[in-house]
């Protein structure tokens, strides 16, 4: 998937089955000398990049090599990527943050696209896919992650899915085509919401400019959901009615009137 600002592509990290060997129980994690955790999708959940639930562990430099030898193979997505960036053992997406999303999800749950920014050093498995941005650095990431987690895209997905949202449903998804204002301001908010996670202070340098530094603290938290949902909203050219109609039927047990009513205030304002 590419457009002029970003290009991208779904990928993941461990099988389940095929890579069993290669992770430990919580019992023997103490046999491991680097242990790393091993992640599946209940290890997360919209805005919450890590809730320290893990119970299998893994070693992270046998892990390295093995993704490294994958992402060098012939048939690897990589392949189109510069050998010198290929060839750079930091660049690897295990040592680094990434978007993840659950594969295995539900039309009628609360919410169905389950996304965050995943920290590094932090294996995969394949319950979850990750997004790899060949172009469009950390300003693509943010944005795609801020549209992803919006109730608008999670309306368009709950329209074709059935139990797997996996990377054919997702080539098959519209992302709106905004401006450089809306797009820069999609991707600022939600990695600033992102980035009040403990989880990824380590990588904070790496996106400071990226976020709105002055906004790290829980205050800001639902101002900015809203504004989020709006733009998304602008993005995609819906009318006022249009979100309405999103929101008052997105899920049957749950009451979105109130953030609908500061959605629209932003919208208006926009």
């Amino acid at each position: 998937l590419k457009t002029d600002k970003w290009e991208l592509f779904v990928n993941r990290e461990l099988d389940t089955t095929l890579d069993k060997s290669l992770w430990v129980s919580e019992e023997n994690k103490s046999n491991l000398t680097n242990p790393i955790p091993v992640v599946r999708g209940k290890s997360f959940y919209l805005w919450e990049p890590s809730n320290e639930d893990y119970d299998e562990w893994a070693e992270l430099e046998k892990l390295q090599k093995h993704l490294q030898n994958k992402r060098l193979s012939k048939t690897s997505l990589f392949n189109s990527l510069p050998k010198n960036l290929l060839e750079d053992i930091n660049t690897l997406p295990l040592l680094n943050p990434r978007i993840g999303f659950r594969l295995i999800t539900n039309k009628t749950d609360t919410r169905t696209c389950i996304v965050s920014i995943l920290p590094g050093k932090r294996v995969l498995l394949n319950s979850i896919q990750y997004i790899f941005f060949k172009k469009g650095g950390k300003v693509a990431e943010g944005f795609i992650l801020g549209v992803m987690s919006s109730f608008i895209f999670d309306w368009q997905l709950r329209q074709v899915i059935e139990t797997n949202f996996n990377k054919f449903i997702f080539n098959n998804l519209t992302v709106p085509d905004v401006s450089d204002e809306i797009y820069e301001e999609i991707s600022k908010i939600s990695l600033t919401l992102s980035f009040k996670n403990k989880f990824l202070q380590p990588w904070l340098n790496d996106y400071k400019q990226f976020i709105y530094k002055d906004k790290l603290d829980s205050s800001t938290d639902y101002d900015f959901k809203c504004r989020l949902e709006a733009l998304v909203a602008k993005g995609y050219g819906l009318s006022e009615d249009e979100i309405e109609y999103i929101f008052l039927n997105f899920h049957p047990t749950s009451d979105y009137k109130n953030i609908l009513n500061d959605v629209i205030n932003h919208y208006r304002n926009l």
